[in-house]
Formats: structure tokens, C-alpha cells, sequence
């Protein structure tokens, strides 16, 4: 009954989306026509096994096993990927290795974000055929995407040309279409996706955090145009984190927007010591000496050789891919034992075997920048740790054993297999707890606030109590932008407001609450508000306004473009051209109505003559060359045209962005006025405005009904 139900249910959504063609290209509405043809004419036999299946592929959807139940939860789980959004930006990212290869720095952070609350898109280092992004859900809030591109692209070699870019940005679009992606951090790793990163930004406001990891400019294959992206990366980029001290060094001379997070190591994994003995090692007898990680050009085999010569008896497990490495000095040696690759999940099984670990690197400049995740690893299993002398690792020697010369080697290794001081081993397992990956996610979560310019939302309250319940319910709720502030200039309300908004500033202690004895006016609390706010873009907000998904990124994407004073969104209600015919009925509609809205609009701006002061954003450093709003015009009306000409008479657009919606009750305090009292203080305030100006005020909204 279970299968049958969701069979129905999927029925139901397919049916949906055919009779919704909006929501969805041409093509799927053929598709799907085309497997209801099926269904009716060849029975449901044909239709489950084939039809479905090119669906969901077509959709970028790859169950594995298809059966009516599961294509369901399929549909299910991408409905919820859409819907998981809160007020945290999700976070992108551009590796340097695919998830499934060797489980280093970009996956664990990437983990962590995850595990933090955000959603998280880790794009594979590869491309397949195809149109459209395809997603995998690797646990909660984590996704890898394949994007389509040019199968075989070597990402470590290859710049990005110009077609490649603009298929993967669009097929980055799709995917902020399709899982609702708004304010984002785009990680990157490797300079290949930089152009990507950077169009994105462009486009959609994304930020760009590059993560370097290693010194690009040491690898022997490394061209000379990834290290041109590289630069570009190093001074374009909204902020650059680095895993190494001489790495932080050098990218200083380029930019100052740089923080030190240094690898680690994941110690509930690695400290784990009651594992039984894995097979390839059951046999061993000796002290076992490992490594495990990559064996390549840098890796030392002299220095095992040199051992092995001096120690018989020791025997040497080497866990690693071994592509690029010099082996020939260990290659007849029965002691040393090559398994290759392990998974991640199996390495403390064999690191709680060793009864010594090792690094034995060549000093290279390429080395010398590297900050060993292995290192907090072996460490954390509180394993002697003996490694070639690097400039990163002398920073750890008071729990590391460094060597130059392979009798140092041979010496540290005798030591370690001696050593049997349980406060030595307590101090580097300390170590290992003291750099975990939570500790470097926190780091960088910190980082991200830094990277967003401080905004400060505006907000004049007067009685309305559930309008301003509503307004900063949606703002907490909604608002991904990591740094921003609400102020609140309360004129006197006479309702429960006040006692409202004091529990308020308690409760969120990091926004500001101030509470006028007397009602100052819209343009004078206004004016409170903005000397009060810290931020240097100011958003002036109505209390009954509802925030939407993405709604800061919005404004401040098209405020920075040149020539722009202030920028405000589309709306269902205001006295200008920014008011757009809506379809939905309540607020539970609003969202969808709002999200889809923006897509189909994403590029639309329009200039506009007049202001519609509901929600409208500037920055600070215009706000006070311009100044603040004229306080003549008292208790409200009029302000807002007289500041859209004065952004005007100061050289500055004033425009509506249509890639932003917010809902707006609209003249919720002024409705409770007496008729004759509103219309004297309108014809008052006009009067003021004519006057100061010398025009005829004309109704901005029966002349955007005339154009059109």
C-alpha cells in the first residue's frame, strides 16, 4: 500500500509539472506526455522500467535501483534539498579532488560545514556529457555535483576556456534555480576554476574564498597560465585562507585579505586504538615502521632504504598511490611492504599498528610550503612521529622528531621504538586533540563574516504589533547575509510594541532596539536610525514588510553597479512602478510566487524617477553625501520623492530590482488614521514638495499605468 501510495503521489507531481509548463523546459513536458502515451498504450510494465528512469536522468537524478517507491523519496529528497534553506549561506566547492579519492583538507572542511548547518555543493574534479548539473547526496547537507563539460578536461593543466566556462556557469545556474541557492561562498582550491568563480560573483553576487593549499608555482607540470589564474586569485578574491606558514608569507605580498588555517586531523577517527590488525600486516613480526599518503616525486625511498640496511628486522608498510615516485632503492627489499591506496575509513586500523610513523620527504620548495594533514593524524593516535627537517614541521618539534641525514633517521627511529613514557605520548596525543578540523572550520566561519561588508536594516516601528512580529520573524529567518545588523527606532507605540521589542534586544543582543518617548516622524526616526547603525550600507525597511530568500545579495548586486544611488525590490504594493500584479493568495504562497518571480526576472532593473521607500538600500558613504531624509515632511508622505530627486540632483540612478520581491502590506499605520486627517497631511506634504522644488507632483504609479 506504501508503493502504491507513492506511485500516486509521483503521478500526481509528473501531472503537475506538465500541466505547469512555467516551472519547467518544453522538453520534460514532452517526456512526460510522451510516458503517459506509454502508460496508456504498453501497460505499466514498460513505463516503470524505461520512462521514469530517462526522467530522472534527464533530470540529473541517478537512483540507484529504480522502483516506484524510491523514485518517490528521489523526487522527495530534491523537493527537500530545495526547501533545507535557513539564514546561512550555503557554501560551493571548486576541489582539487573528487570526493571519493584520498579524503584530505577539501572534504573535511567541506564536512564540517555540513555538520555546521549548511548546505554544502562539492563539485567533482571531472566532467561527464550532458546539459545539466547531476547531483549525489553524500550524507545530510552535502551534495556532490558533476557538472557537463568536456569529459577527459585535465583540471591541474587545462585553463578554462571560454565555452567550457559559460556551459559550467550556466549549468551553475540551473542548479541555484533548482536548489534554491541565493547567498553563497564559493570555496575554491585549484586556480583552474577560477573564471567560473569569478563570473559567478559577477552574476549572482557569490563570494570567492581561495583556498591555497599548496605552492602551484613548485610543481614540475604546473603552467604558466594557472599561475597567472593564480594571481588573479591571490588579489581578487574576497579573501584567501592558506594551510601553511611560508604559503601565508608569500601570498602577502599580494594581498593582506589572507588568514593562516592550518591542516589537522580528524581525532575521533585516528585515536581510535582497539582495532583489530588488518590482514596484509597480520604476519608482521617487528616493530612496524608507516607512512601513509601520497608516494610521489617528493617522497624519500633513500631514506627507507638507508633504514632497512641499518635494521633488518623492521619492517616498513607504505599505504599510497605511488604514481610519479623513485622506488628503485626499495624495490627488491622484502621488509618494505607497497599496498597501495587504502580507504580513509581503514587507515587508523593500520596506524594502530605502527609502533613508529614517518614523513620522509625531499626538502624542496614545494615540501617546505606543506603543512602534513598525516602529521595531526599520527599524532592524535599519540604514534612517535619522525620526519625530514621542513620549515613548516619545525614548528612542531617539541612532539616531532625532525632529521637531515639518514643517521639522524636511524637514531630517531631507534628512540621512538624505545620510547615508552606515557606523558610523552599523552603530549602528542594533546597535539593531535588541539587540531581538529572543527577547530579550522571555526576559523574560517569567522572568516566568512568578515568578507560581507556590515549591513544595517532600518526599521521604524509605531503599534502593528503581529506587522512587526512578522517583519522580523522573516529578517531572522530568511536573512543568509552573515553580517548584518537590525535597528529598530520605535516612535512611541501605544500597543504592546514596546514591551515586544525589549525582549527582543535581550534575545538578540547583537541588533539595537531604541525607544523614542515621543513619536518623531518617519523621516526624523529615520534619520535616528541611520546615526545609530553601523553598517556601510543602510537597508530602510517598513514593519510591514516579509523578507524573501536572498533579499541583501539582491539589493547590494545591483546597488554596486556604477552609477546606481539606491536600488529597492518588486513588490505586490507601492505607489510606484516597483508594484507587479501577484497569483498568490496568502503568505504560505508568497515565497514560491517570490522565488520563481526572481529567476525569470534575474537580470531586470529599472530606473525609476520616483522612490518607494518600503525597502530601499544605500550605501553609507552616499547617504551622507547626500544626506538624510528632510524631517519637514513630519509624520510621513512625500520624503521618499524628495530623496529620490536629491539621489537625482547628486548624479546617481535610482532603480527597482526585479531580482529581488518582498511582500508589503502596505500603509498599515496610516490606514488607522481619520480620512480627513490623511488627506490634510497629504495635501500638506505635497504642498511642502512642490514648493521646495517648483514641479507638479504627478502620481508615480499612474504614470507607469500610462507607458504602459
Amino acid at each position: 500500500m506504501a508503493d502504491e501510495k507513492n506511485w500516486a503521489t509521483f503521478i500526481r507531481k509528473l501531472r503537475w509539472w506538465v500541466l505547469n509548463p512555467e516551472n519547467f523546459p518544453v522538453k520534460m513536458a514532452r517526456l512526460v506526455r510522451r510516458a503517459f502515451q506509454v502508460l496508456r498504450e504498453e501497460g505499466l510494465g514498460p513505463f516503470l522500467t524505461a520512462i521514469p528512469r530517462k526522467i530522472l536522468f534527464w533530470m540529473g537524478i541517478h537512483p540507484q535501483g529504480f522502483t516506484p517507491a524510491n523514485a518517490f523519496r528521489t523526487l522527495k529528497s530534491l523537493s527537500q534539498l530545495s526547501k533545507t534553506q535557513n539564514n546561512r549561506v550555503d557554501i560551493l566547492v571548486f576541489p582539487i579532488i573528487d570526493w571519493d579519492f584520498r579524503f584530505q583538507r577539501p572534504q573535511q572542511l567541506a564536512k564540517q560545514f555540513a555538520q555546521n548547518g549548511y548546505r554544502v555543493f562539492y563539485f567533482a574534479a571531472h566532467f561527464q556529457d550532458g546539459s545539466r548539473p547531476v547531483l549525489r547526496e553524500i550524507e545530510p547537507n552535502l551534495y556532490e555535483v558533476i557538472l557537463p563539460g568536456t569529459p577527459g578536461t585535465n583540471i591541474y593543466r587545462e585553463a578554462m576556456p571560454l565555452e567550457l566556462q559559460e556551459k559550467l556557469r550556466q549549468a551553475c545556474l540551473v542548479l541555484a534555480d533548482l536548489a534554491q541557492i541565493n547567498e553563497a561562498v564559493q570555496i575554491v582550491d585549484l586556480p583552474f576554476w577560477s573564471p567560473l568563480a569569478f563570473s559567478l560573483r559577477q552574476s549572482l553576487g557569490w563570494k570567492v574564498i581561495y583556498d591555497c593549499m599548496d605552492s602551484h608555482a613548485d610543481f614540475p607540470d604546473t603552467t604558466a597560465e594557472m599561475l597567472a589564474q593564480e594571481q588573479l586569485l591571490f588579489q581578487q578574491s574576497d579573501w584567501v585562507i592558506t594551510s601553511s606558514r611560508p604559503l601565508y608569507d608569500r601570498i602577502q605580498q599580494f594581498t593582506q585579505r589572507v588568514s593562516l588555517v592550518l591542516n589537522a586531523g580528524e581525532f575521533s577517527h585516528f585515536s581510535q586504538t582497539d582495532l583489530a590488525r588488518p590482514s596484509e600486516i597480520a604476519g608482521l613480526r617487528g616493530p612496524i615502521i608507516g607512512y601513509y599518503g601520497a608516494i610521489s616525486a617528493w617522497f624519500d625511498a633513500g631514506i627507507i632504504a638507508e633504514l632497512a640496511a641499518a635494521h633488518p628486522e623492521w619492517n616498513f608498510v607504505l599505504i599510497g598511490n605511488t604514481h610519479g615516485a623513485d622506488l628503485s632503492p626499495v624495490a627488491e627489499l622484502p621488509q618494505v611492504l607497497l599496498l597501495g591506496e587504502k580507504p580513509y575509513d581503514t587507515l587508523p586500523a593500520y596506524l594502530a599498528h605502527f609502533d613508529a610513523a614517518i614523513i620522509p620527504f625531499r626538502r624542496t620548495p614545494l615540501t617546505d610550503a606543506t603543512n602534513p594533514v598525516k602529521l595531526f593524524e599520527y599524532l592524535s593516535a599519540g604514534k612517535p612521529v619522525i620526519a625530514s627537517r621542513l620549515t613548516e614541521l619545525e614548528h612542531y618539534e617539541d612532539t616531532v622528531t625532525l632529521c637531515s641525514t639518514a643517521a639522524e633517521w636511524i637514531q630517531a627511529v631507534e628512540a621512538a621504538l624505545e620510547d615508552s613514557d606515557a606523558a610523552v605520548k599523552a603530549q602528542r596525543i594533546a597535539v593531535g586533540q588541539q587540531n581538529t578540523w572543527e577547530r579550522r572550520f571555526q576559523q574560517i566561519e569567522a572568516t566568512l563574516k568578515e568578507i560581507y561588508p556590515p549591513v544595517s536594516i532600518l526599521i521604524i516601528t509605531y503599534n502593528n504589533l503581529a506587522y512587526n512580529q512578522l517583519c522580523l520573524d522573516s529578517i531572522l529567518q530568511k536573512t543568509a547575509y552573515p553580517n548584518y545588523e537590525i535597528v529598530v527606532v520605535d516612535n512611541a507605540s501605544m500597543d504592546e510594541t514596546p514591551a515586544f521589542l525589549e525582549g527582543f534586544a535581550k534575545e538578540h543582543s547583537e541588533h539595537q532596539v531604541i525607544l523614542n518617548r515621543e513619536n518623531l516622524g518617519f523621516a526624523a526616526a529615520n534619520n535616528q536610525a541611520a546615526r545609530a547603525a553601523h553598517g556601510d550600507y543602510l537597508i530602510f525597511l517598513n514593519n510591514d514588510t516579509v523578507v524573501t530568500p536572498g533579499w541583501i545579495n539582491g539589493l547590494l548586486l545591483a546597488l554596486n553597479e556604477p552609477g546606481v544611488g539606491m536600488a529597492w525590490p518588486a513588490t505586490n504594493w507601492a505607489g510606484n512602478e516597483s508594484r507587479i500584479p501577484v497569483s498568490y493568495k496568502d503568505l504560505s504562497d508568497m515565497e514560491d510566487f517570490a522565488r520563481k518571480y526572481v529567476i525569470a526576472h534575474r537580470n531586470k532593473r529599472v530606473e525609476q524617477s520616483m522612490l518607494a521607500f518600503f525597502c530601499v538600500a544605500i550605501s553609507r558613504e552616499k547617504w551622507d553625501e547626500i544626506g538624510g531624509l528632510d524631517e519637514r515632511f513630519g509624520m510621513g508622505m512625500f520624503e521618499d520623492d524628495d530623496y529620490g530627486i536629491r539621489v537625482h540632483r547628486a548624479g546617481y540612478q535610482v532603480i527597482c530590482t526585479h531580482s529581488v520581491f518582498i511582500h508589503h502590506w502596505g500603509r498599515t499605520s496610516f490606514s488607522k488614521i481619520d480620512q480627513q486627517k490623511y488627506k490634510r497631511l497629504f495635501e500638506e506634504n505635497r504642498f511642502k514638495f512642490e514648493e521646495k522644488w517648483n514641479i507638479v507632483w504627478e502620481d508615480p504609479a499612474q504614470e507607469g499605468e500610462k507607458k504602459a
